[in-house]
C-alpha cells in the first residue's frame, strides 16, 4: 500500500485510548496536528509519500518514497509551460466525461475550467457566497452564460452550521474546525443533483505563487517567521492554558517551538520560499486542507490535478521566479481561452489577466475610492467569513456557548468562560481559539466519551 505525496484520504492505525494531551495543545494552537500525531497516544496518522504494509493495527516496512526538495532546472519558459500543461491536461483528461467544478473568482478553478472546456468535457459548475457578503457566485454565472454549461449558485445562511455540525463531526472526525467546509451546507443537493467527477482546484495558490518570504532570512529568523505564520495567538493562549491545567511537564512554548522547528528542519531545502512551500505541502496541506476532502467523495469521484504526485514532483524542479506571480496559470488561460482571460480577476478587481499589472497606485485609486465610499455609506454589516454567520448573534452565541461548556469535564470551566467572553468582546481576535474549543467539544462528545 502507499500514501500519496498529498494524501486525499486520511489513513490512521492503532487504537484509541489515552489522550495525547501535549499534541492536543499543539492542535489548539495551529488548527491541525503535526506529523503523525492524533488525539490519542496509540493512534497514528499514516505519513504522506510512504509505502507501507499494515499488519493488524501496526505499520511494518514503512518507507518514504518522496521527499520535498528544490532542484530547479533552468530551461526556457515555454518548455516549463508545456510540462505544466501536459500534467494538468492529462489529469483532467483522466476524469470522467462529466465534471463538476466549484468556481470562484480566482485562478485555480478558472485554470481547470479552461482545461475542461479545451478537452470538451460536459461541465456543471457551482459557487457559493455568504449572506450579506461579496457575491462571488457572479463569476461562475458569467462563465456559465458565456460557455453554456449548467450552473448553480448557493448562499451560506446564518446559523446553518448547527443543523449539520454533528454529522460533519463524524465525517471529518474532528480533525479540523467546522466553519471551513462550507460545501457541507449544500450536502444533499450536491450529492443528489451533481453527477460526475468533482474537479477541485485545491493547492493551486500554494504551488503556483511566491511564498512572500525574504531569501535573506537566517535559520533563526525562518523559525520565527514559520512560527508566526502557523500559530494563531488565541490558539496559543488556549493551548498554554490547557497545558497548565492538565499539569503537563515543561513549558508549552518550548514543546510547541520544538515540534514546529523539528518539522521545518526535517526539510532539506536552502531556498527559503521553496522551504516554506514544502513545509505547508508536507504538514499543513495533508493535515488541514485534505481533512475535509472525503466529504467530496460522498458526492462522486474526486480529481485534484494540482495534488497529483506528478505535479508535486514538477513543482520541485521549477525555478521560483517562474512560480512567482501565478505565471504558469495566467499564461495557460491567456493562450487557451482569451475570453476567460478578459474576465475580472477577483484578487485584482476590477482588472483582468491582461491588465492586472495596473492594480497599483495611481491606476487603482478610482476603484478603491468607490469601494471605500460604498462601505462607508452602507449601514449593513458586510460578511467576509463563515464564522461571522455561524457564531455571531444572540441565538448563535447561545448554541456555541452550550456546546463549548459541554467540555467542562475535560477543560476547566473558568478557561471556557473566559474564552467565550473574549470572543464576545473581540471576535476577530479570538475566533480561532473559540472554533478550536468547539472542535474539541465535538471530539469529546463523539469520540472520547463514547469509547
Amino acid at each position: 500500500m502507499f500514501n500519496e505525496i498529498i494524501p486525499k484520504v486520511q489513513s490512521r492505525y492503532g487504537k484509541n485510548g489515552l489522550l495525547d494531551l501535549e499534541s492536543i495543545c499543539q492542535f489548539m494552537s495551529m488548527g491541525y496536528f503535526l506529523s503523525d500525531k492524533t488525539y490519542f497516544k496509540g493512534l497514528k496518522q499514516i505519513l504522506p509519500a510512504t509505502e507501507f504494509e499494515l499488519q493488524g493495527e501496526k505499520v511494518i516496512n514503512s518507507k518514504e518514497y518522496f521527499s520535498w526538495h528544490y532542484n530547479p532546472k533552468y530551461r526556457p519558459f515555454d518548455e516549463i509551460y508545456e510540462e505544466f500543461v501536459s500534467i494538468l491536461e492529462n489529469s483532467v483528461k483522466n476524469a470522467s466525461e462529466n465534471v463538476v467544478i466549484p468556481i470562484s473568482g480566482g485562478l485555480d478553478s478558472r485554470t481547470l475550467l479552461v482545461a475542461a472546456l479545451k478537452l470538451k468535457k460536459n461541465i456543471k459548475g457551482y459557487s457559493y457566497h455568504f449572506k450579506d457578503g461579496w457575491n462571488e457566485s457572479k463569476y461562475g454565472k458569467t462563465m456559465s452564460r458565456k460557455f453554456g454549461f449548467d450552473f448553480k449558485s448557493f448562499e451560506v445562511q446564518e446559523g446553518g452550521l448547527w443543523n449539520y455540525l454533528d454529522v460533519l463531526s463524524i465525517r471529518n472526525q474532528c480533525y479540523s474546525e467546522f466553519t471551513h467546509p462550507r460545501q457541507f451546507a449544500f450536502y444533499e443537493e450536491l450529492k443528489n443533483k451533481f453527477s460526475g467527477t468533482f474537479l477541485l482546484g485545491h493547492g493551486g495558490d500554494l504551488f503556483f505563487d511566491h511564498m512572500n518570504v525574504s531569501e535573506n532570512l537566517l535559520l533563526g529568523e525562518q523559525h520565527t517567521e514559520i512560527f508566526n505564520r502557523m500559530v494563531k495567538p488565541s490558539g496559543y493562549s488556549l493551548g498554554n492554558e490547557l497545558w497548565k491545567q492538565w499539569g503537563l511537564s515543561g513549558s508549552f512554548h518550548d514543546y510547541l517551538t520544538d515540534q514546529i522547528f523539528h518539522a521545518y528542519n526535517s526539510i532539506q531545502i536552502q531556498n527559503v520560499n521553496a522551504h516554506f512551500r514544502a513545509f505547508k505541502s508536507k504538514f499543513y496541506v495533508p493535515r488541514w486542507t485534505c481533512t475535509n476532502l472525503e466529504i467530496f467523495n460522498d458526492f462522486g469521484p474526486v480529481k485534484l490535478p494540482y495534488f497529483e504526485d506528478e505535479m508535486c514532483k514538477f513543482i520541485c524542479n521549477v525555478p521560483e521566479q517562474i512560480l512567482a506571480g501565478r505565471k504558469l496559470q495566467i499564461e495557460y488561460i491567456k493562450r487557451n481561452n482569451p475570453t476567460l482571460a478578459n474576465l475580472e480577476w477577483e484578487s485584482h478587481k476590477p482588472f483582468n489577466l491582461n491588465n492586472y499589472q495596473l492594480d497599483r497606485a495611481p491606476f487603482n485609486y478610482p476603484y478603491r475610492g468607490i469601494q471605500k465610499l460604498r462601505r462607508t455609506m452602507s449601514t449593513k454589516k458586510y460578511i467576509q467569513r463563515n464564522w461571522e454567520l455561524q457564531f455571531l448573534g444572540k441565538n448563535n452565541f447561545s448554541i456555541l456557548s452550550e456546546r463549548i461548556l459541554s467540555l467542562e469535564s475535560l477543560v476547566d470551566k473558568n478557561i471556557l468562560s473566559i474564552a467565550l467572553q473574549n470572543f464576545k468582546n473581540k471576535p476577530n481576535e479570538n475566533f480561532h481559539g473559540i472554533t478550536m474549543l468547539l472542535t474539541l467539544a465535538q471530539f469529546k462528545n463523539n469520540f472520547f466519551e463514547k469509547q
